[in-house]
């Protein structure tokens, strides 16, 4: 359906975008359950659509063009999607890997930094080279540890004065 924006001054309809095309079929294909568009490609120039990829059978691949009939701006439909067949089911985890609750990592050995090709000061790695590795202990500053401990006396020394250190 033409809007308001899409006419010119003369008041003659423009012509939809090749991307505006391409959003509208995405579109289509994200919103139908009745095909998996997860490996289909489509690319459009000139308001001719292709679409490139794989589909599970014939009546996908059929729906996939079908479903684009009432799409404006499309001039011409290239159908190359083939069809793979598989048992898969995509309940259950790609064969060979394990689903969530069956990963097992095994723990990761942290090898010490080369002093040669890496640092863990910053300005020293940006002027020598090398790589930036992070201290595996951050280093806090002493008067930033705590806190708690800061409010704490920063409260007693305003009771003990009567002035606030935003008034000093």
């Amino acid at each position: 359906m033409a809007r308001p924006e899409d006419f010119d001054i003369l008041g003659e309809e423009t012509p939809m975008t090749d991307d505006e095309i391409r959003d509208n079929v995405e579109e289509i294909y994200s919103t139908d359950d009745r095909i998996d568009a997860t490996y289909i490609e489509v690319t459009v120039e000139d308001g001719f659509v292709h679409l490139e990829g794989s589909v599970n059978n014939q009546e996908e691949k059929e729906m996939a063009e079908s479903l684009l009939d009432n799409i404006e701006g499309i001039r011409q439909i290239t159908n190359d999607l083939e069809i793979v067949q598989s048992d898969y089911d995509r309940s259950e985890p790609w064969p060979g890997r394990a689903g969530p609750e069956e990963q097992e990592f095994e723990d990761i050995e942290v090898l010490p930094a080369d002093e040669d090709l890496a640092s863990e000061d910053p300005i020293e790695a940006i002027e020598e080279g090398k790589s930036y590795v992070p201290p595996t202990e951050p280093e806090f500053p002493t008067e930033r540890a705590h806190p708690a401990e800061r409010m704490r006396n920063r409260v007693a020394e305003e009771r003990a004065t009567g002035e606030s250190r935003d008034q000093l």
